[in-house]
């Protein structure tokens, strides 16, 4: 006769930015997929995301990314203001070199005769 044991089951999930940071530390009682927003870093950083789980028989895994947090957010910033200044530097300089002068419209710019 088969007789089903029963296990209790156990498993330590630790989320952390390099080898000191905790972002989550949680314990499941059920082998499943999981979901979970972790507060991320303010400040601008690169490091390695570990998420490492030890179950009921303390067996240990681990596995680890490289991340970084906020570090492109300043170049996008830059690019959106520059791009606007250094195209209207360009249709100003077009504008003196060509002695034409711009007159603005509800549709956009266009040249005057």
């Amino acid at each position: 006769k088969h007789q089903r044991r029963d296990f209790h089951q156990k498993y330590h999930v630790k989320i952390t930015v390099g080898r000191g940071v905790p972002i989550l530390s949680k314990t499941y009682y059920r082998a499943s997929r999981y979901v979970e927003i972790v507060r991320t870093p303010t400040e601008r950083m690169q490091s390695t995301l570990y998420i490492t789980m030890r179950n009921e028989y303390s067996q240990y895994y681990e596995d680890s990314m490289p991340i970084s947090f906020n570090m492109q957010f300043y170049n996008t910033i830059k690019w959106l203001v520059l791009i606007p200044f250094g195209l209207l530097a360009v249709v100003l300089m077009l504008n003196k070199a060509t002695n034409q002068s711009l007159a603005l419209d509800q549709f956009g710019l266009e040249y005057d005769d």
